[in-house]
């Protein structure tokens, strides 16, 4: 979560407290790219959307599902809670079969929505990658299931404005539409160390 400043953090927190009681709430975002992610739905091979972890990073399953694109989640439990509505969408559990229903669900021509990174390094599942921010920790398995299957990979980064707005933007891999694993790996990592410079400099502006 340090990809975010602390004034993000505490209003996502908010609005965590009003999700707990049922308090509806809207939302303005600013989206950039989204052709990438039109072009990309409804492909035969499904569409994969990853990201990393971060309050605003969420909010976009609310985006998605504001636009109508119905979408599994990656997530620790079998539901979940579309934020500022009293929607649920279905996961796909973080359980030892999880690869094998995202590479169904991906066969079925179906979006799946993944954040990839991890809070400690795992031995020969996940790549370090070192940023303004410090250092993140990318879990692979997912990336190689979209380069076997074929799969319209989007990138997600997120942010957001001193009005609340959320600043979404999506990119697709510079390798092209036939990017293998390491491609997709490298692309992601480029766009996560890009996205990481941009809020550095945003909170050293802050504070200044």
């Amino acid at each position: 979560m340090n990809a975010e400043r602390e004034v993000d953090t505490a209003f996502a927190m908010v609005l965590r407290a009003m999700d707990r009681l049922d308090v509806g709430f809207d939302l303005q975002f600013r989206v950039e790219g989204e052709p990438l992610l039109d072009a990309a739905l409804g492909h035969a091979s499904g569409t994969l959307m990853i990201g990393t972890h971060a309050w605003t990073t969420t909010l976009i399953t609310r985006a998605l599902y504001d636009a109508g694109i119905d979408f599994h989640v990656v997530a620790s439990g079998p539901r979940y809670h579309i934020p500022g509505t009293p929607q649920w969408v279905d996961t796909i559990e973080a359980t030892p079969y999880m690869l094998v229903r995202v590479r169904s669900a991906l066969r079925r021509g179906e979006v799946v929505f993944a954040l990839l990174d991890r809070g400690a390094p795992q031995t020969s599942r996940t790549t370090r990658i070192d940023t303004a921010l410090g250092e993140v920790h990318i879990a692979e398995a997912i990336l190689r299931i979209a380069a076997t299957s074929g799969t319209p990979t989007i990138f997600m980064m997120s942010s957001m404005s001193d009005d609340g707005t959320v600043h979404v933007c999506y990119s697709a891999p510079r390798a092209g539409a036939n990017a293998t694993a390491s491609e997709l790996m490298r692309d992601f990592s480029s766009a996560i160390i890009d996205h990481h410079v941009a809020l550095a400099a945003r909170g050293s502006s802050l504070e200044r």
